[in-house]
């Protein structure tokens, strides 16, 4: 008769799940690893331990380089979703690659920034703890993206009322000049 469940004697009873990654899982690292080393960490400035990849670099084409290094960020986002990392992750993923873009965009500040933020190579710490560990729990990301919604909403109404005060001011001052 097969066991069921094992005895409290069985030495594989009491070992700890296998962290192993799977074939797949080590295949689609290597492949990642290199696109966020290539964007983030390729160079290395001299004297120095700080790297920066080609992200920087082609952030300084004006209009398009931020859009294309989100582009190329994107497909780390892609393949975690062809991978099945959970939906939260995904989300997360997806945060760091547009918060990424939206500072890009503001002149010398994205630039700078790019240095720094390196979406890249957060999503793919993110890819990697999810992927080697598909039952590592979710919570942190769930409490991140809550508290990033709560900023965002936050923002948002601040730049509503902004906008509710220049107008205010600006039919004020409309009617003062017809009065």
């Amino acid at each position: 008769m097969r066991r069921t469940t094992p005895d409290a004697g069985d030495p594989a009873s009491t070992r700890a799940p296998s962290a192993e990654p799977s074939e797949r899982a080590r295949r689609v690292d290597a492949e990642l690893d290199a696109l966020a080393w290539f964007l983030d960490d390729t160079f290395r400035i001299p004297g120095t331990s700080r790297r920066f990849g080609l992200e920087p670099i082609i952030g300084f084409i004006p209009g398009v380089g931020d859009v294309v290094s989100a582009g190329l960020g994107s497909y780390l986002v892609l393949r975690a979703v062809q991978f099945g990392l959970p939906a939260v992750v995904i989300l997360r993923m997806v945060f760091n690659t547009l918060l990424d873009l939206v500072l890009g965009l503001i002149p010398f500040v994205g630039d700078l920034t790019d240095f720094v933020f390196k979406s890249n190579s957060r999503n793919m710490d993110l890819f990697r703890e999810y992927a080697t560990d598909p039952a590592r729990p979710t919570r942190h990301q769930w409490m991140f993206m809550g508290g990033a919604a709560l900023v965002f909403v936050g923002l948002l109404a601040l730049l509503v009322m902004a906008g509710l005060w220049v107008l205010q001011a600006v039919a004020a001052a409309l009617q003062s000049l017809g009065a």
